[in-house]
């Protein structure tokens, strides 16, 4: 694992590119913008409009394609220069998608009927070949010109020849960042090279090794528990003026990839990000919810309450409701809403349903069918109990068979739960009859809860939508 913190030159120089990166996209699609504008609406309209009216436009196209940077900030794909083909052409599409939103809105809402609309059309049929141009082509081209000369840092890896070979491919990857590969220093056969990579000397003669050298940089890449000397390997460095590096591959370590942050002179080490603690993203996120449940529970619920209602006072009269306790978030037990979908005097609640359950009334089977029973639990949402998107809760007592099936299954519970979640649309929903049923789910609400962002979540709504039309097999 490399730091990506801004004290560590590698993860520095990838955070600029990361800012050169957004800054270019966002900067490229405003001027292609302003070049279209004077280019095309002479043609057109034999004029150039009112600038205002057009200008608001522009600063909606340089925000939308800025946030979709800002918003995956934590991805590995937004950082390189060096990304492939196929993921340079998946960005452009995205923020392409995101700026014709934010502008259809805007010209909706504000009732533009000034603006071209040939004018905007023939710019969105531009604009993703422009972002393509700039993300593949353009910057991985600055990149090279702005790590050139006396940028370009002569590296040297230093481990076991086993460890080389897994991580020469990671440093010839980035060669954009400006570093330049001249050989290793490990206890292979002398003059032995590892994919074109010359054996520099034996392990035991490093020191000497690098003082004849003097490289720009050392990078050792042996794990955590064989970097004993790690002051030593500072010292050598600081001496020589060569900057020092550990890779401390902690997933293969540990089988899991830790988070270290710095914060007042003290080091935490944790193994879940949890961007749900971000007071900020807590804000945003119970804002969307609200965004989605107000307006189903005064509109769409209420009719749907009767349906419901007189589907059952002719198939299995009772109650409309079904509560159980269920657990939610940090294990605090709430009462789940449903559309009660079983005749009454069901005296096995807790046994889950499978298809053909004779304990399903017919229109019940059918709401079960297209998720429609899980309509009162925006009721939920809006008391706070629950989101939108989150893991499903479970009876508690089947959330203590699970934890026994998958160790990790808990941490599911630091978010709240939600009435969709990222295992649902993965196909992972219905009956649990295995501990794989258990793992895929639980790994997937931990994925989830690790790599939470406003744009998961809608993604997620409209998976989970679509599924309303086509529903999963797994369903019933």
């Amino acid at each position: 694992m490399l730091s990506e913190e801004y004290g560590i030159m590698i993860g520095t120089r990838m955070q600029g590119i990361r800012l050169l990166k957004l800054w270019t996209l966002a900067g490229g699609a405003f001027l292609t913008y302003w070049v279209w504008y004077v280019t095309f609406l002479p043609l057109y309209t034999h004029s150039l409009p009112s600038f205002g009216r057009y200008f608001v436009y522009s600063a909606l196209i340089f925000l939308a394609v800025a946030i979709e940077r800002i918003m995956r900030s934590r991805s590995l794909a937004l950082a390189p220069a060096y990304q492939s083909a196929d993921r340079s052409l998946m960005s452009c599409f995205r923020q392409t998608c995101i700026a014709l939103f934010m502008v259809t809105s805007y010209s909706f809402l504000s009732k533009d009927h000034v603006i071209s609309r040939a004018f905007l059309i023939s710019y969105f049929l531009i604009l993703p070949i422009v972002l393509l141009g700039l993300n593949h082509y353009v910057i991985p081209r600055l990149t090279q010109r702005i790590f050139k000369g006396t940028r370009r840092l002569s590296t040297v890896l230093i481990g076991e020849p086993e460890m080389v070979r897994k991580k020469i491919a990671w440093f010839r990857d980035r060669e954009t960042l400006g570093l330049d590969l001249i050989g290793y220093i490990g206890n292979g056969p002398d003059g032995e090279s590892i994919d074109g990579l010359p054996h520099l000397g034996a392990a035991s003669t490093q020191k000497e090794t690098l003082t004849r050298l003097r490289p720009s940089t050392a990078v050792f890449l042996d794990p955590p528990e064989l970097c004993k000397n790690l002051i030593d390997h500072k010292l050598i460095g600081d001496k020589l003026g060569i900057r020092v590096v550990h890779i401390w591959d902690l997933q293969a370590s540990l089988g899991v990839v830790p988070v270290i942050h710095n914060e007042g002179g003290l080091q935490f080490l944790g193994f879940h990000p949890e961007p749900l603690e971000c007071p900020f993203n807590q804000m945003a996120k119970r804002f969307f919810d609200l965004a989605i449940a107000l307006p189903i529970c005064l509109f769409v619920l209420p009719p749907l309450c009767l349906l419901v209602f007189l589907s059952q006072l002719r198939q299995s009269p009772g109650k409309l409701f079904f509560i159980q306790e269920r657990h939610g978030q940090n294990g605090r037990r709430f009462r789940m809403v449903k559309f009660r979908t079983m005749y009454e005097n069901n005296d096995d609640e807790a046994r889950q349903a499978t298809k053909g359950d004779s304990r399903i009334y017919p229109i019940g089977a059918l709401l079960r069918k297209l998720s429609l029973d899980e309509f009162p639990q925006f009721i939920n949402v809006v008391l706070g109990d629950m989101s939108v998107v989150g893991p499903r809760p479970h009876l508690p007592q089947h959330d203590e068979e699970f934890a026994e099936v998958f160790d990790a299954y808990a941490v599911r519970t630091f978010v709240k739960p939600g009435i969709t979640g990222l295992a649902q649309v993965r196909g992972y929903r219905g009956l649990i009859n295995t501990p794989e049923d258990v793992r895929q789910r639980a790994e997937s609400d931990i994925h989830y809860l690790e790599n939470w962002s406003l744009t998961l979540d809608l993604s997620i709504i409209l998976r989970t939508a679509s599924g309303l039309i086509v529903p999963s097999r797994n369903a019933h």
